[in-house]
């Protein structure tokens, strides 16, 4: 079973993924891991998104995974078998995610890192989809989301106790109910990162809501 890092080994790690989102010499892509730009010109012609730029640092790091070619253009990473966590089910796949024989659609795991790669890096499932809708949809570029990563490593603790990032090590308290390897699709956490990180909100409006009207159970 894959167990989630140390403090010390996500600090490292990243510190590691915050200088190649910084190198300057990467192609961003919003709203799949890693995109072929033009099929037709260049089958090796590829962007990222941050997450994509993450499972690309485990990759060529530990020398362990692949990215595989789905929907002519979109690929996803894999590190183990069929849907590259330890129990799977197809079961847990979303409804409107389609299986053809061993192939899973391109609508889920083109857009999506491998859990024990978020485990290896101290993203907890929140904190990913976070971070995408930041690379996706709020259009921050790479040297941004850097600046968020750093952030996380001047101070860990306090990342951690709002269910940011998550270590083996970690002894102070958590979220209530806080699961790290579950997205808690919700207002209330959109927005206590958008504070954590002080940065203008996706959700305009979200200020207006009550705390009843945030929905943690979703």
């Amino acid at each position: 079973m894959t167990e989630w890092a140390t403090k010390a080994q996500v600090i490292e790690r990243l510190s590691r993924w915050a200088d190649k989102l910084e190198s300057g010499e990467l192609k961003q892509v919003r709203g799949y891991l890693q995109l072929i730009i033009d099929p037709d010109v260049s089958m090796d012609d590829t962007g990222m998104c941050c997450l994509g730029v993450m499972c690309e640092d485990y990759r060529t790091t530990h020398h362990w995974g692949e990215w595989k070619l789905r929907a002519g253009k979109h690929l996803s990473f894999s590190v183990s078998g069929l849907n590259d966590n330890d129990d799977f089910a197809e079961d847990d796949l979303p409804e409107d995610v389609e299986i053809d024989g061993d192939d899973i659609s391109a609508k889920w795991y083109s857009y999506n890192p491998p859990m024990r790669v978020l485990m290896h890096y101290g993203i907890t499932s929140d904190f990913q989809g976070w971070l995408a809708g930041r690379n996706d949809s709020h259009h921050d570029n790479f040297d941004t989301i850097a600046g968020y990563l750093r952030q996380c490593i001047a101070d860990p603790e306090k990342f951690a106790e709002i269910g940011a990032l998550y270590f083996s090590d970690y002894e102070a308290s958590i979220p209530e109910n806080f699961d790290p390897e579950q997205m808690r699709t919700s207002l209330r956490v959109i927005h206590t990162f958008d504070k954590a990180f002080d940065v203008t909100p996706y959700y305009n409006d979200y200020n207006d809501y009550d705390d009843e009207d945030y929905n943690d159970e979703d």
